[in-house]
C-alpha cells in the first residue's frame, strides 16, 4: 500500500485532514510490501478443509471492517491481508461462494488479528526484548481465543470488540492515542538553539514556542491582541512548567537546552512512542502484579504493590546506556546482608585494571580481593598485572561497597540484581540512567524489610539490618515475591494525565520497526 493510497483512506474513514493524515504519512511512511508476502497465499494453499464457511457476506464485510479499524490500535491494517480479503470479497459478490482456501485465508487472518489485538503482534521474549522465569505461568494464547470466539458467537464485529488485553491501563492510554491522531498537527515548528528563555525575557524564538505549546494544550490560544508576541511571560512560564512536569524534565519554567530538544521532538515521533506502549501493555509479560515489586526502567522508580494497593514507592538507578537494565519477570527469593561484590569482568578490565596498574595500593585501599576462579585467594604480587589471566576480584562488604549493606536477588540470565549504594547524590537527578544494569534502590533497606513483611512474616535482622560482625548472610523470604522490571515511555499517570519518558535505550524505534515490518508465513 503506498502512502497516498493509505493517506486517502483514512480521510475518507475519520474526516480529519490534520492528524489523522499524520497516521499516514508518518506512522506508516513505508510502500508495505504485504502483497509480497500474502499475494501468493492462495496459490501455495494446503487446505486442511477445516476452515469455517467465510461466504457470508455479512460476516466477511465485518472481518473486513474489523481489519481496516487495526490502525485505531497502532496496527498496520496492510499487513493482514486486507486486500487479498478484499479481492475476495468481490469474487464472492460475482460467484456466490468461496473455495477452501479463501475460506482458509480468512480464517487464518481473523485469528490472528484477534490474537495481535489481545496479546500483542510481537513475541517479546523470542525476539529477546524480555525474559520471563519458567516458573511463572506461561499465557495460554489459544485457550483465550477458543474463549472469545465462544463468547462473540458468529460475530466477527463482536469478537473484534472482545479482542482487548486484560491490562487495565490499556483503555486509557488507547483513547489519549486516537485523541493524539486527531488532534496532533502533521507538523509543529522547531524551536531553534539558543539561550535559555526565561520568564520576562523576550526572543523572537517564543512565537514558536507558543505555537508548539499550543499544539498540545498547553497554552490557551491568544487573545486578538497578544501585546507582545515574543515576550516569555507568566502565562508561557506555567505552560512550560507543566510540559516539563509531562516529560520527566525538572519543572523550572525555563525552556533550556533539554526542554527545547524535548519540544522538538516531531509529532509523528510521539504518536509512534504511544504505538509502542500500546504494544507493550499488549504483552502478558507487563501484566499488573497485584503483589510484587515494579521497576519502572525508564522512569528510575520502583513500586510495591499488596493487594493491589501501592504501600512503598522510591527511586532507583538504572543501566546507563551500553549497559542496559533488561526487561525481567520473575521471583524475588532472597536477600543477601553485608553483601561482597563479585567485580564483572568488564568492569574489572575497564574500571579496575588501569587504576591498579597507576597504584599499587589500590587493591588495599579499596578492600579488594583477588580471587582465582575456583575462589581461593592470591596474593597480588603474585599476579602479572600486564596481563592478568585467571583472577577475578571480590570488595569486601564496607561503607565503600557499591553494593550497600543489602542486595535483593531474583533468578535472571543477566546476573542483574536490587540493591542498595552509597552513590546516594545521584538519586536528585530526574533521569536516572547510572549504573552497569543492576538496579541501586534509595531506601534499600526498607524495601528489604517490606518484602518479607508482605506475608506477616517479620525479620527484624533484615529490616533493621543487625548483622553487626560485617559478613555476608543470605536470608531468604518465606515466600517468593513477583518483580517485574518493565520499560514504559508513555503512560497515563493517577492524575489521569499522559507521561512521556526518554528513550534512552532507543527500543521504541526497534519496536516500531517490528510492528510495522511484515512477516512471511505468519
Amino acid at each position: 500500500m503506498s502512502v497516498m493510497m493509505y493517506t486517502i483512506y483514512t480521510i475518507q474513514h475519520t474526516g480529519q485532514r490534520g492528524g489523522i493524515a499524520l497516521l499516514a504519512t508518518l506512522l506508516f511512511s513505508f510502500s508495505a510490501p504485504a502483497a509480497a508476502v500474502h499475494g501468493d497465499d492462495l496459490l501455495r494453499c494446503e487446505t486442511t478443509g477445516m476452515a469455517a464457511d467465510w461466504s457470508d457476506s455479512e460476516r466477511l464485510d465485518e472481518l473486513i471492517d474489523g481489519l481496516r479499524n487495526l490502525y485505531r490500535h497502532g496496527l498496520h491494517p496492510d499487513l493482514y491481508s486486507l486486500r487479498e480479503l478484499v479481492t475476495i470479497r468481490e469474487h464472492l459478490s460475482l460467484w456466490g461462494s468461496l473455495s477452501d482456501c479463501e475460506n482458509q485465508l480468512a480464517e487464518t487472518t481473523f485469528h490472528r488479528a484477534l490474537l495481535d489485538l489481545k496479546f500483542g503482534r510481537i513475541d517479546p521474549q523470542a525476539r529477546g526484548i524480555t525474559w520471563q522465569s519458567p516458573l511463572m505461568p506461561p499465557p495460554r494464547h489459544q485457550e483465550a481465543l477458543s474463549g472469545l470466539l465462544a463468547e462473540a458467537g458468529n460475530s466477527p464485529k463482536q469478537a473484534f470488540e472482545l479482542a482487548r488485553p486484560e491490562n487495565p491501563d490499556y483503555p486509557a492510554l488507547l483513547q489519549v492515542y486516537r485523541q493524539a491522531l486527531q488532534d496532533y498537527p502533521s507538523w509543529w515548528p522547531l524551536i531553534e538553539a539558543g539561550p535559555t528563555l526565561k520568564e520576562g525575557s523576550e526572543d523572537p524564538r517564543v512565537p514558536h514556542l507558543k505555537q508548539r505549546l499550543r499544539a498540545q494544550g498547553y497554552l490557551d490560544d491568544p487573545p486578538q491582541d497578544d501585546g507582545n508576541p515574543e515576550a516569555y511571560d507568566a502565562a508561557v512560564a506555567n505552560a512550560v512548567r507543566s510540559f516539563q512536569r509531562d516529560f520527566n524534565l525538572y519543572p523550572d519554567g525555563r525552556a533550556g537546552r533539554s526542554t527545547l530538544e524535548a519540544l522538538n521532538r516531531p509529532p509523528g515521533e510521539l504518536i509512534d512512542t504511544l504505538r509502542a506502549n500500546l504494544e507493550r501493555l499488549r504483552w502478558p509479560f507487563n501484566a499488573p502484579l497485584h503483589r510484587g515489586l515494579v521497576i519502572d526502567i525508564a522512569g528510575a522508580e520502583a513500586t510495591l504493590y499488596d493487594e493491589g494497593k501501592a504501600v512503598w514507592s522510591g527511586r532507583v538507578q538504572v543501566g546507563k546506556p551500553g549497559r542496559e537494565t533488561p526487561e525481567v519477570r520473575s521471583l524475588i527469593t532472597h536477600v543477601t546482608r553485608n553483601p561482597a561484590w563479585n567485580i564483572p569482568t568488564s568492569i574489572f578490565m575497564e574500571n579496575k585494571l588501569p587504576r591498579i596498574r597507576r597504584d599499587p595500593d589500590y587493591l588495599e585501599d579499596h578492600n579488594l580481593r583477588v580471587l582465582d576462579h575456583s575462589g581461593n585467594e592470591l596474593a597480588p604480587d603474585q599476579v602479572d598485572w600486564a596481563s592478568p589471566a585467571g583472577v577475578r576480584l571480590q570488595q569486601q562488604p564496607g561503607p565503600a561497597n557499591p553494593l550497600g549493606s543489602v542486595v535483593i536477588r531474583f533468578s535472571n540470565p543477566y546476573a542483574v540484581y536490587l540493591h542498595d549504594t552509597p552513590a546516594g547524590n545521584l538519586f536528585q537527578s530526574t533521569e536516572r540512567f547510572y549504573s552497569h544494569g543492576c538496579v541501586r534502590v534509595e531506601g534499600a533497606e526498607t524495601l528489604a524489610g517490606l518484602l518479607f513483611s508482605l506475608h506477616d512474616w517479620r525479620t527484624e535482622t533484615v529490616a533493621t539490618g543487625s548483622y553487626s560482625s560485617g559478613e555476608p548472610r543470605n536470608v531468604h523470604l518465606p515466600r517468593s515475591v513477583p518483580v517485574l522490571m518493565t520499560y514504559r515511555t508513555a503512560y497515563i499517570d493517577k492524575n489521569h494525565r499522559l507521561q512521556f519518558r526518554r528513550d534512552g535505550y532507543q527500543r521504541d524505534h526497534r519496536l516500531i520497526t517490528l510492528l510495522d515490518t511484515p512477516e512471511p508465513g505468519r
